[in-house]
């Protein structure tokens, strides 16, 4: 097995002044009154914004060698920026033409295995 999972907490916060929609266009200009259709609207502009919240991000991924030429593997990865939030999964096999014998012993990933103690958290069997 080999594993990683990464993450992080945070706090994210933005500010935003007065935009207008069409700053080169003088008929649309903030304070003019224009005939969209049968409305009529007036300041054209996106208003300001403040906004704070919560941020985080997750990477985590597996993998699995299932016999001297075949992996199995997978991930996930988690995020939001502002007023965007993304989620994002897959797998994967593969097929190796060489033999690739493992030298591994035990799982890889979020902790270094302890000669001294023979103590490894998480370990899977």
């Amino acid at each position: 097995w080999h594993y990683s999972i990464l993450g992080s907490l945070g706090i994210q916060a933005f500010n935003d002044d007065t935009t207008p929609l069409f700053p080169l266009d003088k008929a649309l200009e903030v304070g003019t009154t224009v005939a969209v259709g049968t409305a009529t609207v007036g300041n054209l502009a996106i208003p300001a914004l403040t906004s704070v919240g919560p941020n985080y991000d997750l990477v985590a991924q597996a993998a699995y060698q299932i016999s001297d030429h075949w992996f199995a593997g997978g991930f996930l990865s988690a995020n939001n920026s502002r007023n965007y939030a993304s989620v994002i999964a897959g797998f994967s096999i593969h097929y190796m033409f060489r033999s690739q014998p493992s030298t591994v012993t035990t799982p890889t990933g979020l902790f270094q295995y302890d000669d001294q103690h023979a103590l490894r958290p998480m370990l899977v069997p």
